[in-house]
């Protein structure tokens, strides 16, 4: 048994406790002490996680076959809505096909953000203007294929829209 007067303030406490209970505590403020230190390795590992995320999406961007859609898309700015409303087996329709790979690019993200797989304000500081620069050139075309699937590109959409929130820095 362990034994003692604690003074705080002029006011004397005598604390009584046996060895169990003094193992007791102190195992249990090692096993606090633990499970904080665990927590924030968790933290870590997601942060580690969210980055290197980023990095497969900046490589995903910079592909060659992404690389070779984004250029056409550029190039056919004008264009896109009508082939948009030409999209089916025809030529015009299968080089639409192509494209589509910067639309689909950015309605996957979406969905990364949106079910907590990527920090949203992360993706903002990497994507934030690509993503409203991109949203603007394919809004015409998304419209135009919205006439036969209303939820054609919607995470897209929602995507632009919450960046829209996020802050600049």
């Amino acid at each position: 048994m362990v034994e003692g007067p604690l003074v705080a303030g002029g006011l004397h406490i005598t604390i009584t406790a046996t060895w169990t209970e003094c193992v007791t505590a102190l195992a249990s403020l090692i096993l606090a002490g633990a499970g904080i230190k665990a927590l924030s390795q968790l933290k870590e590992a997601k942060s580690d996680r969210h980055a290197h995320m980023i990095v497969e999406l900046g490589n995903r961007w910079d592909s060659q076959i992404m690389l070779k859609a984004r250029r056409k898309a550029t190039r056919y700015e004008e264009r896109l809505a009508t082939m948009a409303a030409a999209y089916s087996d025809t030529p015009v329709g299968q080089d639409f096909l192509g494209l589509l790979r910067v639309p689909n690019y950015f309605e996957d993200l979406a969905l990364l953000v949106k079910k907590g797989g990527l920090d949203p304000h992360l993706v903002s500081l990497g994507f934030k203007a690509l993503i409203d620069d991109e949203w603007a050139r394919w809004k015409t075309a998304i419209t135009v294929m919205r006439k036969d699937d209303p939820f054609m590109y919607t995470q897209f959409e929602w995507l632009r829209d919450e960046m829209q929130k996020q802050p600049d820095a």
